[in-house]
């Protein structure tokens, strides 16, 4: 076991990632029996199998550790869910919306009891990071949206209950000035010395390169910057803290002293990038490893990879075993065993001679990131980039270029001398990146879906392909050649299957949880939207389904409602694709001009019917908000229980999106609910999906449904 912290780092993960998908009993046994196998198998081969038998412990270290955690932290700290609580504590952090009211993270106790952090949401006040808090509300559990998973977000963050409305809310200011808090304000400093030289748009690449801050980029260029391949620069990570340590280090050799007091004075920069950058677990898991490289000197060794990055995710997970869920997590360390095990094993097998230029190696380290990175990003993300190995050689120089800009200006304090050159670069740099990533990322061939049903069991079968090329090899190139391929093969055959026809027809019920719908009908090439409830909030939805299914024409774009809200919300957020027709009530454009982003539009007066015929399928809007749609023989109809009237007749599929009651004269079909007041109509002839995200399947001879469940957001 040359690598003996790599393999009992790994095996660990695995062991926590195991259980996060399992319960309690299971993931004990599961332990107890790695653990009696260990036992046998060192006993029968007398200790010849000790890496194996480390592997199976750690294993059950793994599961064992995550599920006592979770039953006596976890589920302690959650008991308090539906009561009313206080809680004493540090703000930790704290973020302002409109309608004055904020979002305050709390490291406190509830009830003076239990050690916790909480996220409360109440009127906004004058506050700092540091500050005391108290606060009085009603706990519950994050709640998980179609848009985003908050619940194993936060749980991942260390974060398990939250108010929602704070009945009471008193914060004392600080006695003492916490270094996270001058560290926050230094950097406020830094935004408001860059915005005096660099445009809105720069400035919001500028941030999220240096400093990881993507608030201020508007959704359609997020887009396309992970469609560009280059998504991943924007969360700080290793690559910005090593940047940094990097140039502090030249710097420090500059200077006569000892190797000590050169480790200790690079700690300070270190932590104090870490702490500003938000310490997220890919900086953390960075700054871990870089004290381990930087620090073998100090003991005459010399630092592995592999080892650091084991020992690493030990220390992170020791805390929190849930941060095992967290991407930015699993990705800095799917990332590094991509460039730090499987890409030399690579380069080795190719280049015997010696031959390949660094351009070609480095090419070859960026696609087996890329594979190996690619079944993390399916439990995260709605879609990836497939042209990143190369966009990533192309636009890295410029990014690193803008980064280096932002650390120089705030090493010198924010300095005219010094910051207007180095903006002059860095504005310069980021018009670059963002051209590039505008026209790369605009491509339909630069990214892949991964909303396919068959994409979870084409990973399921890959990794299985790879543990047996591992047990019939035993040899380290050779298994990272299969893990490349295989999954190499899943992207290809994901990037094909967009092209290939579909045979059935889905519609998707998308609901924002709040009492807002729409309906996406499509294929897989081809979609209708129809927003049914003013004010566009389902919006975000259907485009995240849309790019999950990976769908970039909408043929028909319909608003049921008289609202020029929501015109203007389909505008802004389907600016990425290409829309067809688009219809509205025709009061809608009684405005100055229509916002429609459609090739062409028409209007239609909601009191009379409005039949619009597709390729596939025939809409019928009508009667306030009621919508039916004819597909293969079937009718599928849906309407506002509490508005809509003169409904009659036999349907198929009913979909009821608000209201509180279903009419008496529709009979059969299967009736689908996005509003929980409709519960009460439901009977035993129902099949109901109360406040959920639902798909139906539509084939010549019958309909399916299920419920939806989508990755998270960027």
């Amino acid at each position: 076991m040359v690598r003996k912290m790599a393999y009992v780092g790994f095996s660990y993960l695995l062991g926590l990632l195991f259980a996060s998908f399992f319960y309690f009993s299971l993931n004990v046994a599961v332990g107890v029996v790695l653990i009696a196998l260990a036992v046998v198998l060192g006993f029968v081969t007398k200790g010849k199998k000790i890496a194996v038998c480390v592997c199976f412990v750690c294993f059950a270290v793994g599961t064992i550790f995550y599920s006592c955690y979770e039953n006596a932290v976890y589920n302690n700290t959650v008991s308090y869910a539906d009561s009313i609580v206080e809680v004493r504590g540090v703000l930790t952090d704290f973020k302002d919306y409109s309608n004055d009211m904020s979002s305050y993270t709390v490291d406190g106790r509830i009830n003076g009891a239990v050690s916790a952090k909480i996220i409360c949401y109440g009127e906004a006040k004058n506050c700092d990071i540091g500050d005391e808090i108290y606060v009085k509300g009603k706990v519950g559990l994050p709640k998980s949206t179609y848009l985003f998973n908050s619940l194993d977000y936060y749980k991942a963050k260390g974060i398990y209950l939250m108010i929602g409305s704070a009945k009471e809310l008193v914060i004392t200011p600080a006695d003492k000035l916490p270094l996270k808090r001058i560290l926050c304000r230094y950097r406020n400093y830094i935004y408001d010395r860059m915005n005096k030289y660099l445009s809105l748009e720069e400035m919001s690449v500028a941030k999220a390169m240096v400093f990881g801050d993507k608030s201020d980029i508007d959704d359609t260029t997020k887009t396309l910057l992970y469609r560009a391949g280059i998504g991943h620069i924007m969360a700080v990570s290793g690559v910005h803290l090593s940047v940094v340590c990097s140039l502090f280090w030249f710097i420090l050799c500059l200077f006569e002293m000892n190797k000590y007091a050169r480790f200790g004075v690079l700690l300070v920069p270190m932590g104090a990038f870490v702490m500003l950058s938000g310490a997220s677990d890919s900086v953390m898991r960075a700054a871990i490893m870089l004290i381990l490289v930087y620090g073998a000197n100090l003991f005459n060794r010399r630092a592995d990879l592999m080892n650091s990055l084991g020992i690493a995710v030990i220390i992170l997970t020791a805390g929190c075993p849930f941060s095992v869920r967290d991407a930015s997590f699993l990705l800095s360390v799917a990332g590094v065993i991509g460039i730090g095990a499987v890409a030399p094993e690579i380069i080795k097998l190719a280049d015997k001679k010696q031959k390949f230029r660094k351009h070609t190696k480095s090419l070859i380290a960026s696609v087996c990131v890329s594979a190996v990175v690619f079944p993390v990003s399916f439990l995260f993300f709605d879609e990836i980039s497939i042209i990143s190995p190369v966009s990533n050689l192309v636009l890295l120089p410029f990014c690193t270029v803008i980064l280096l800009s932002g650390i120089i200006s705030a090493l010198f304090g924010g300095a005219s001398f010094v910051m207007a050159p180095m903006m002059k670069i860095c504005g310069l740099c980021c018009k670059i990146v963002l051209v590039l990533s505008k026209t790369a990322g605009s491509f339909q061939f630069a990214y892949i879906p991964l909303g396919y049903k068959f994409t979870g069991t084409a990973i399921i079968i890959s990794v299985i392909i790879i543990i047996a090329a591992a047990l019939y090899f035993r040899k380290a190139g050779h298994t990272a050649v299969t893990a490349v391929a295989v999954f190499t093969v899943c992207i290809a055959v994901i990037a094909v299957y967009k092209f290939i026809p579909s045979d059935h027809i889905s519609a998707a019920v998308l609901s924002n949880g709040k009492g807002s719908a729409s309906i996406v009908i499509h294929d897989n090439k081809n979609a209708s939207v129809i927003d049914l409830i003013k004010g566009g909030r389902t919006a975000d939805c259907a485009v995240k389904y849309l790019n999950r299914t990976g769908i970039n024409r909408v043929e028909l774009l319909g608003l049921t409602v008289d609202d020029i809200t929501s015109e203007t919300m389909y505008m802004h957020r389907f600016e990425l694709f290409r829309v067809g027709t688009a219809i509205a009530p025709e009061s809608t454009y009684k405005q100055p001009y229509n916002y429609m982003c459609a090739e062409k539009t028409q209007t239609y007066d909601n009191t009379r019917t409005c039949t619009v015929s597709m390729p596939d399928y025939t809409l019928t809007l009508s009667d306030n908000n009621t919508m039916l749609f004819e597909i293969n023989g079937f009718s599928i109809l849906a309407y506002n229980g509490k508005y809509s009237t003169n409904i009659d007749g036999y349907y198929d599929v009913v979909i009821v999106y608000a209201g509180t009651e279903i009419k008496d004269n529709i009979s059969g079909g299967t009736v689908i609910f996005i509003n929980s007041g409709a519960e009460a109509a439901v009977n035993k002839d129902t099949t109901a999906y109360i406040g959920e995200n639902v798909l139906i399947e539509i084939y010549s001879d019958k309909i399916k449904s299920e419920v939806i469940h989508g990755g998270s957001s960027y």
